[in-house]
């Protein structure tokens, strides 16, 4: 079996993003701004696994650098 999924638009971008967040259980589904959206949405060409991907970089080094603020 094989399955094709066209690239994401910028708008869907931010909507699987923030699905992915509340099905995770985050409190804040905006943790991402507009511009850190837009630059995964263009960084990943809509493609869903670098979107997954980049987000999970971004919140590990996030969490990264707010441990060594502490």
């Amino acid at each position: 079996l094989r399955c094709e999924i066209a690239p994401l638009t910028p708008e869907q971008t931010c909507d699987y993003i923030r699905t992915r967040l509340r099905v995770a259980g985050a409190r804040d589904l905006g943790i991402f701004t507009g511009g850190a959206v837009a630059r995964i949405a263009a960084h990943a060409r809509g493609v869903p696994r670098l979107i997954s991907i980049l987000c999970d970089h971004c919140l590990v080094f996030g969490y990264a650098l707010a441990s060594q603020i502490r």
